[in-house]
């Protein structure tokens, strides 16, 4: 055989060989765009209507004490059992199997919260006049609530440099499952040996928690702290404690802050009334539409339970917006706006917005104005409803 032919027949074997290993970066490939137009893209999918999209990984953040355990947990219970979360408009469009990796708080703890929760569901539904409802709620949790509990009982080291072992362990557990939409680990200092200042590490860690989002297909929530500068009123991605990686390589961030001391002068709050109420505010959101979650409040319960309230920095002027329009009673709905809007701080548009939403609250009536041809419509002021809702504001919870 001529060398020509040997070293042929060898490259032809070495090839044959190569081709049933892996390469490193395969995955690397050029493709082209005619695929797009091939079908529509698929919708956006939401785990939470209107406040969290489907997505890898996104981070809970808030000062200790505040509810950030509570509201992941709630959050957790909603998706499971297709509760509402917190306000009517944040429906669960499907239920979907959830996984609660908690490695803080010790298997009772968990075990109380959930009762909480659990039995603060039941007395909504039952308030709702819906017990067919509440009886199963209890069959839904226990077919899609899962825990992993691993406070106490070794160390969780995710992104760690030379080992991948914890993140596939956890990744095992939960495709044990099947089909899992969401996974909460709760808190971040308790699953990382990473310094939460340096880029490079913390990069590595929500690498880590990606690649369980990748392998399951479940939206990963990690739950964190804010820095103390940030934890009295300050709701802004950059108050996440650590470095900016954090928020930087997550898709979806929601904080949790305090109530400021001038705020709770404005609302007559004592310091520990004040303690119980907690502003949440989502400032990076990469796949909702821009503005679609706005500022709002929670209470804690006495239990533990999260409630959403009506509070606003504002209220002094939404006061008066209510004082200015119950001494009208009465008016054609043209030369209400124009009062209200000359009598008020507020924009022509905002009015109309206020106006709008008292409308469909019942508080304020409008029917056509008989006395007047066309469209000419009159609004006419419930006073009863009106101090009801106005004594909701300055007493801070509602609905």
């Amino acid at each position: 055989m001529k060398k020509q032919e040997i070293e042929k027949e060898f490259r032809n074997r070495i090839e044959e060989l190569e081709s049933g290993v892996k390469k490193p970066y395969d995955f690397i490939r050029v493709e082209n765009c005619s695929k797009f137009f091939e079908r529509e893209p698929r919708p956006q999918e939401y785990l939470v209507s209107n406040f969290l999209p489907k997505l890898s990984v996104g981070l809970i953040a808030g000062w200790g004490g505040l509810g950030k355990s509570w509201l992941a947990m709630q959050l957790a219970m909603c998706v499971a059992s297709g509760r509402a979360f917190l306000k009517e408009e944040f429906q669960i469009p499907k239920m979907k199997k959830v996984v609660f990796l908690n490695a803080e708080d010790d298997e009772n703890e968990q075990h109380r919260r959930f009762r909480a929760i659990y039995d603060h569901m039941c007395s909504q539904y039952s308030e709702q006049n819906r017990p067919n409802e509440s009886e199963g709620l209890k069959a839904k949790l226990e077919q899609r609530f899962h825990f992993i509990p691993v406070a106490g009982k070794g160390r969780i080291s995710l992104g760690h440099e030379n080992d991948e072992e914890c993140q596939k362990a956890i990744i095992d557990e939960i495709g044990k499952l099947g089909e899992v939409g969401l996974v909460i680990l709760d808190p971040a200092n308790r699953l990382t040996d990473a310094n939460f200042n340096s880029t490079e590490e913390i990069t590595r860690f929500i690498q880590a928690l990606d690649e369980i989002h990748h392998k399951t297909g479940a939206t990963c929530l990690l739950v964190t702290h804010v820095n103390k500068a940030s934890a009295e009123g300050r709701v802004t991605a950059g108050a996440v404690l650590g470095s900016n990686a954090f928020v930087n390589a997550t898709r979806w961030v929601l904080v949790m802050a305090s109530m400021m001391e001038a705020h709770t002068e404005k609302l007559g709050l004592s310091t520990e009334d004040a303690r119980c109420y907690a502003c949440i505010d989502i400032p990076k959101a990469n796949y909702l539409p821009a503005g679609m979650v706005n500022k709002f409040w929670v209470k804690r319960t006495e239990s533990g339970v999260l409630q959403s309230v009506y509070f606003t920095p504002d209220l002094e002027e939404e006061l008066l917006f209510l004082d200015v329009l119950q001494s009208i009673s009465e008016m054609p709905k043209t030369e209400l706006i124009k009062t209200l809007t000359k009598e008020t701080d507020f924009s022509k548009r905002k009015v109309r917005k206020e106006l709008e939403k008292l409308i469909k609250g019942r508080i304020v009536s409008e029917n056509k104005d008989t006395s007047k041809k066309g469209m000419s419509k009159i609004c006419t002021v419930n006073e009863a409803k009106l101090q009801k809702y106005r004594s909701s504001l300055s007493g801070g919870p509602g609905n």
